[in-house]
């Protein structure tokens, strides 16, 4: 959430945003294992934010977005991600993600 409101997303504003969220949860890039970004499939949008996960160290997590499946749910923001990445964890498996070259469908994620 780099407050940019535009279709043209921040790298600047994404690495800034990632950077306070880790702050904020005193956490190391080390700590986190799984990330569900924004990202809603777009190339310019999915390119920024994977240069701006790379920067901040997450290099390591596995990653899916579940708003490249299902689209950006505007009245409830992160709802369906939230509910996704529980389901994920309860399952043990990712969901594919669109534009992703080699979806992690098949790997555990606990």
């Amino acid at each position: 959430m780099d407050g940019n409101r535009n279709p043209d997303p921040s790298l600047e504003g994404e690495t800034q945003a990632i950077e306070n969220a880790l702050d904020a949860a005193g956490l190391s890039p080390a700590q986190i294992d799984y990330i569900n970004p924004h990202g809603t499939g777009s190339i310019t949008g999915d390119e920024t934010e994977l240069k701006a996960l790379r920067a901040c160290g997450l290099t390591d997590a596995y990653l899916n977005t579940t708003k490249s499946l299902i689209g950006h749910w505007i009245e409830c923001g992160g709802c369906g991600g939230v509910i996704a990445t529980l389901l994920q964890m309860r399952t043990g498996r990712l969901h594919p993600s669109r534009n992703l070259e080699n979806p992690m469908i098949r790997h555990s994620i606990g």
